[in-house]
């Protein structure tokens, strides 16, 4: 079994669906190159968990959180893509709560703190094996009109081999 778990904030899906039409359309010079991701396989990734046993669920005590998506990226780095991505952010005036939420849910895990910065996105290609995409240069402008309102984090298994690549395993409401 190649499952492993991960929470995550995902979309709604008509802002999914215009996210990777937007994505496709300026990554569209390298597309060939790249494996995108469905439009319902987007996500905003919490915390990985990677193989591991379905862990007990925290409470989280936030409200939801108002999101919009912003700026386009890869990691490492645009030369050297392994993750091609769409920057999220909370709506100006927010007070960093989605960096707290996924602090607070890896405080809840009884994981430590993450060492590296919270850098939200969502992938939405990688690399096909033995190419090296050149991003456009405006695809680090991507934006995106509209926000969306997290209601719930979910607990999500991966299998990078079976479709539907992800399968959902429970919900936690953000009710403050």
């Amino acid at each position: 079994m190649n499952a492993r778990l991960f929470f995550a904030l995902q979309p709604p899906p008509e802002l999914a669906r215009r996210l990777h039409a937007r994505g496709a359309e300026l990554l569209a010079p390298c597309a060939q190159d790249l494996r995108f991701y469905a439009a319902e396989e987007l996500h905003l990734t919490l915390v990985f968990l990677g193989a591991s046993p379905v862990p007990r669920l925290p409470r989280l005590e936030l409200e939801p959180l108002e999101l919009e998506l912003t700026g386009g990226g890869a990691f490492p780095d645009p030369v050297h893509p392994r993750a091609v991505w769409a920057g999220a952010r909370e709506v100006p005036g927010a007070g960093g709560r989605l960096a707290e939420l996924a602090a607070r849910l890896r405080a809840g895990l009884g994981l430590p703190a993450e060492e590296q910065p919270f850098r939200p996105h969502l992938t939405l290609a990688r690399p096909r094996p033995g190419t090296q995409p050149r991003l456009p240069a405006g695809f680090a402008a991507l934006e995106l009109p509209g926000t969306w309102l997290a209601r719930e984090v979910r607990l999500f298994e991966s299998r990078p081999d079976e479709r539907p690549r992800y399968r959902v395993l429970a919900q936690l409401a953000l009710e403050g």
